[in-house]
């Protein structure tokens, strides 16, 4: 994207709070390196289990029934706590069909693959490179 639209656009939604909304695919190929990213102090990555579930509930766009049927679909989830409270969450997808509605596109996950999706940080934890930190933990 050139600088001066992403100029624009990050000064529209500073404004405004008008943004537009990215879907990026990135694929990290079997015995790529991952990188070793040291977590904060305060940063913890977990495995969120079903029974932990109304831990996502901080979070913005909370849906409890969604996050419910994505448990009972296999999905999994990790969270990262920042001074014990929800900064990140991602949703991570093993088997069946990863929607991708953006696109109104579907991709069946083969085996061996694993797809992360629905990814959120909280406003006040961006920028402390907490979606990397998960990332390198998941993988």
């Amino acid at each position: 994207m050139p600088t001066v639209l992403r100029k624009m656009m990050n000064r529209l939604n500073a404004v405004a709070g008008i943004g537009i909304e990215r879907t990026l695919f990135y694929e990290l190929g079997a015995g790529e390196p991952v990188p070793d990213l040291p977590l904060a102090a305060d940063l913890t990555v977990i495995r969120v289990s079903p029974e932990d579930a109304q831990l996502l509930c901080q979070a913005q766009y909370a849906d409890a029934g969604l996050n419910r049927s994505r448990f009972e679909e296999g999905d999994s989830c990790y969270a990262a706590l920042l001074a014990g409270r929800l900064a990140h969450h991602s949703w991570v997808k093993r088997r069946g069909l990863q929607q991708v509605p953006e696109a109104g596109r579907e991709y069946p996950v083969q085996p061996g693959e694993f797809w992360i999706y629905h990814c959120w940080t909280a406003e006040w934890a961006r920028g402390k490179k907490i979606y990397p930190c998960v990332l390198a933990h998941m993988t």
